[in-house]
């Protein structure tokens, strides 16, 4: 398990972009839900991208964050390989904000990772992609 926590410190309409690279040889598997916080309520974005960046659509994107901000539940879903990218802008004209974000994780081997798809994740793939199939007579 491992826990990545960024914090940062922004002057009035500043924005900062942090990148959380993957250790290589690993995949980071998310083990519980993602936290934001900062001091200036309502006036910092935020946009986070994994193993993308735009013009792909960020994975999460709050135009204004409230001062304690949870994510979903996103436990397993995907595997992160190669980066996180956070945009925070402080969209105050005169007030400093402080923020931080935080992630906690496991971090497997990439033949790990690799074990766990193929014999977790693709025969689930393989059985809703059938039922599809079934139910809409298209295939998918």
């Amino acid at each position: 398990p491992m826990m990545i926590i960024n914090e940062v410190s922004l002057a009035a309409g500043a924005t900062t972009t942090i990148l959380s690279r993957v250790a290589p040889g690993f995949v980071y598997l998310l083990i519980g839900k993602a936290w934001w916080h900062t001091s200036l309520p309502w006036w910092c974005s935020y946009n986070m991208w994994v193993n993308q960046t735009a013009p792909a659509l960020p994975l999460w994107s709050m135009n204004r964050m409230a001062a304690d901000e949870e994510a979903g539940d996103w436990r397993g879903l995907f595997p992160i390989t190669a980066f996180m990218l956070h945009v925070v802008q402080n969209n105050h004209a005169t007030e400093h904000a402080y923020a931080n974000i935080e992630h906690t994780f496991f971090a497997v081997s990439t033949e790990t990772w690799d074990m766990i798809k193929a014999v977790y994740l693709d025969p689930i793939v393989a059985e809703m992609r059938r039922k599809a199939q079934e139910v809409s007579g298209m295939p998918r």
